[in-house]
């Protein structure tokens, strides 16, 4: 997992495949995109989602796409942690799995600050902090060979 601020997201350029194709998008006016998602080419889409923040939820994974998500609206935590139980297997069509686990780390992700997970990184956004929020986000999803 990376965190940080969007504005600091040139720190990690070489960690993130197709990162001027994503800091195109990025400086492009979001929100005035509707929620949806949309297909930059076969190995990069993003999703712009809004939903209300939950007390808890189930880990995912994946094994083909990196996440990187950034916070435009409301806060959020973020946890990765350990599976201890496989409670969806993988979906090829989704590339998700989802699993119980022990968090190891979490963090607060508030406006701007964006957090990238590795393929195989079991994670967990969407977690309310103090009270349910509404949350709006964009997340690409980056096929990666690794």
């Amino acid at each position: 997992m990376i965190f940080d601020k969007i504005e600091n997201i040139n720190r990690y350029e070489k960690s993130i495949p197709y990162y001027e194709e994503i800091i195109e998008i990025i400086n492009q006016n979001i929100e005035s995109k509707s929620i949806g998602e949309y297909k930059v080419n076969d190995e990069l889409r993003y999703i712009i989602s809004q939903y209300e923040s939950i007390r808890d939820k189930p880990f995912e994974v994946h094994k083909n796409e990196i996440d990187l998500q950034i916070i435009l609206n409301g806060n959020e935590k973020m946890e990765i942690g350990n599976p201890v139980e496989i409670i969806q297997k993988y979906d090829k069509i989704g590339d998700c799995a989802l699993a119980i686990g022990v968090p190891i780390a979490s963090v607060n992700a508030r406006v701007n600050d964006f957090v990238l997970f590795s393929i195989g990184e079991y994670h967990k956004p969407g977690i309310m902090i103090e009270e349910k929020q509404t949350i709006k986000k964009i997340i690409f999803k980056i096929k990666s060979g690794i």
